[in-house]
């Protein structure tokens, strides 16, 4: 029952960038029901695989800092809504790893119908991009980001079938705007260096097709692409002499974030166990008084939880995703492959957006691939030589 809520869970996800292009469009908020029905999702999960939940060590401590960082957080001065927010979500984050983990992931291994769905989230990143291009283009100015990072679930299921249209793929997400997203894509697949053994004709499509495109950005014009796809405001571009300015303005105000929300007093319990969950600043690059967490994930989990819980969930997540045993199981299994490949590629996207308790797939991902620890194990998955170098 537990992994027909997974399936369940990865379907209804991959509507996600339907609904951030509807926010866009219908300016209301989404994202709001979203994440709270992704921690009701994770609630539903943890208690059908309660009779075999099993913690490790490791998760029983993460826990405990979790604990800590609630008991030394500032109750008078923060919300208390988002004191216990931040508390939820890493305590069922881990709690829906340990309990899909504890459950097994056999089913996951050849299911067709998972396959179909990843296959669906190609399709639905496709129909975003074309539907906000055309908005953006001939009816009104929306903000132009039309992809998500659940979009490499779909751009590595088409990668392992057909590298025209993965490739074709990668150019549609270059052109939806988002930046991280295809930064992402292309990263995990120069580490992972698997489909990268091309041949000579592979390069002159490249050059074909690279120069083809060069012609056809060039009569759009390129202050479209400093538009759409680098998202610069020229004017204001234009005025800035500054490097240090323009650097800041080009990383959208991330710098400006950080420099404006680690500008507490730093002690020794701040500094191990964070400045308080709830946490918010004043932020001048985003005008907001009460302007909560990073984009920069590292720095929203050291402020909230401290250094020791950083180090060891960075560490927690990196043991899972390039585990030997797991690396194997992606080797003979697409769906694993896929998912493994996705959560590489979030852990860069990540550096761009505090999205590691928000985005519900990487904690089923997660959990999957704990599973196939024990799966490689057992079928002797491990034992036997990768076909490619995968990192």
């Amino acid at each position: 029952m537990q992994y027909k809520v997974i399936r369940w869970v990865f379907f209804i996800n991959a509507f996600y960038v339907v609904i951030l292009l509807l926010r866009q469009i219908l300016q209301i908020d989404t994202i709001s029901p979203i994440l709270v029905l992704s921690q009701v999702e994770l609630l539903v999960l943890i208690a059908f695989g309660a009779n075999t939940l099993r913690f490790k060590r490791e998760e029983l401590f993460l826990l405990f800092l979790v604990c800590i960082a609630l008991l030394k957080s500032d109750f008078d001065f923060y919300h208390l809504n988002n004191i216990l927010i931040d508390f939820a979500k890493p305590a069922l984050f881990i709690a829906a790893v340990a309990s899909i983990r504890s459950r097994g992931i056999s089913a996951a291994l050849t299911d067709k119908r998972l396959e179909k769905i990843f296959r669906l989230y190609a399709i639905t990143t496709v129909v975003s991009v074309c539907i906000g291009l055309y908005y953006f283009s001939f009816i009104a100015s929306i903000y132009p980001a039309y992809s998500s990072v659940y979009s490499l679930l779909g751009y590595f299921y088409l990668l392992r079938r057909s590298r025209y249209l993965s490739s074709g793929f990668l150019i549609l997400l270059a052109l939806s705007g988002k930046r991280a997203v295809i930064l992402s894509g292309v990263f995990t697949q120069v580490i992972s260096r698997r489909y990268f053994y091309w041949k000579f004709s592979w390069l002159i499509i490249f050059i074909i097709v690279s120069i083809f495109l060069f012609f056809v950005l060039d009569q759009i014009g390129w202050n479209w692409i400093a538009i759409n796809i680098l998202k610069l405001n020229l004017d204001l571009l234009g005025a800035t002499t500054d490097n240090v300015e323009l650097l800041i303005y080009i990383t959208g105000g991330r710098m400006d974030e950080l420099l404006d929300g680690l500008s507490y007093d730093f002690n020794v319990e701040n500094i191990l166990f964070g400045k308080s969950l709830g946490y918010t600043y004043e932020s001048l690059a985003f005008e907001e008084l009460e302007h909560k967490n990073f984009h920069f994930t590292p720095a929203s989990l050291f402020v909230n939880y401290g250094l020791i819980f950083m180090v060891l969930f960075i560490r927690y997540i990196f043991r899972i995703i390039f585990d030997k045993d797991v690396r194997a199981c992606a080797e003979k299994y697409g769906n694993i492959y896929v998912i493994r490949m996705y959560m590489i590629g979030a852990l860069f996207f990540f550096s761009t957006e505090y999205g590691v308790f928000g985005y519900i797939n990487f904690c089923i991902g997660l959990g999957l691939l704990a599973g196939g620890k024990s799966v490689g194990r057992e079928t002797g998955v491990a034992s036997a030589r990768p076909r490619y170098a995968t990192t």
